[in-house]
């Protein structure tokens, strides 16, 4: 820093904090933990003959078993391209960079396939039945209703994790002083994304929730899926799965309002670990923020007082001055005044 040539602080990379603190808002979320280690990361497990019974999360079977990818390839009319990208990483490590949103997408896009895929590997493989039937119970519309809430969530987290991607090649540096501004706007569209309440106190609509938002992956469900109809398989007159359809759009208003709570949960931990990563030497360094500054050109680029609240505590210290005892004073002890 040129203002402050003797100024030092060491802070983690913006791109691994972010994404630890995501890592960890989502792990300390039961019913979000369960769906990504259902669908995405949960590791398989090998029976004593050496093949897999159990071959962990949807997107993992995807990319290990030969099987289960040539049998969804020819449900699929086209294989997703993101899905494809997301199958090909080597590791689905939860701290692989943009692994929850792209599994995610390409899971949202090629639900119907997936469903096919799952009932013919129920019905055809012995050793994968019980498999099947558990991926098929993951699938329910509750479950892809957060699935797809986690994904728009994950693709904010991504703008702000990426922030600095191309910091070196353009010649730019990555600067504290910029943190703060990425910060303000990441905690402002995910109000817009997932409350009911903007900062003033005014009521909104949850932009994820409306239908001109075209882009969001709940909408992007909905178009690909059907979460109104119920949907079952029965197999020598028993029940493969059942997923009980919303049936009505109050109903799924109400389911999604669940899963709403639910990313609440999980932005407020997010959000709680980026405070404590950058917050208090980024937004105190804000003001030097030019780049901001440019690109808005107004003060109020640098100082956001709707999202930040600082709280100034002055302790007045004032010493202790011994006076001389008096003559004539009954007592020799000097006096001291506060």
């Amino acid at each position: 820093m040129g203002l402050s040539p003797n100024f030092k602080a060491v802070v983690r990379c913006c791109m691994h904090a972010s994404q630890k603190a995501l890592e960890n808002a989502i792990k300390a979320c039961k019913p979000a933990q369960k769906v990504i280690d259902d669908l995405i990361f949960a590791y398989s497990s090998s029976s004593t003959t050496g093949q897999a019974k159990d071959l962990g999360g949807l997107s993992r079977a995807l990319r290990n078993s030969c099987k289960v990818n040539a049998t969804f390839m020819r449900y699929a009319n086209e294989f997703d391209a993101v899905l494809e990208k997301a199958c090909k990483v080597n590791s689905f490590a939860a701290q692989r960079f943009n692994t929850i949103l792209e599994v995610s997408q390409g899971l949202i896009w090629n639900v119907t396939p997936l469903v096919s895929c799952l009932v013919e590997i129920h019905k055809r493989d012995d050793r994968l039945r019980a498999w099947a039937a558990k991926m098929l119970q993951a699938l329910c519309p509750k479950s892809l209703i957060l699935l797809s809430l986690l994904a728009e969530l994950a693709a904010c987290a991504s703008k702000f994790c990426h922030a600095f991607d191309n910091a070196k090649k353009s010649g730019k540096r990555s600067s504290i002083t910029r943190t703060a501004g990425l910060l303000v706007q990441l905690k402002d569209e995910l109000q817009r994304l997932f409350y009911f309440q903007r900062p003033d106190g005014s009521f909104q609509e949850p932009l994820c929730l409306a239908e001109h938002y075209t882009a969001g992956f709940l909408q992007l469900l909905q178009r690909s899926y059907s979460l109104l109809e119920t949907n079952a398989h029965v197999e020598n007159n028993r029940i493969v799965f059942y997923h009980g359809g919303a049936k009505s759009q109050a109903n799924l208003q109400s389911m999604v309002a669940t899963a709403l709570g639910t990313i609440q949960t999980v932005i407020e931990a997010y959000l709680a670990g980026l405070d404590g990563e950058f917050a208090g030497l980024a937004y105190s360094l804000q003001p030097f923020d030019c780049e901001s500054w440019q690109k808005h050109c107004s003060d109020d680029a640098l100082w956001p007082c709707r999202t930040m609240s600082i709280r100034v505590r002055v302790v007045w210290q004032i010493p202790v001055v011994g006076i001389p005892a008096l003559k004539g004073g009954s007592s020799g002890r000097s006096r001291q005044d506060p």
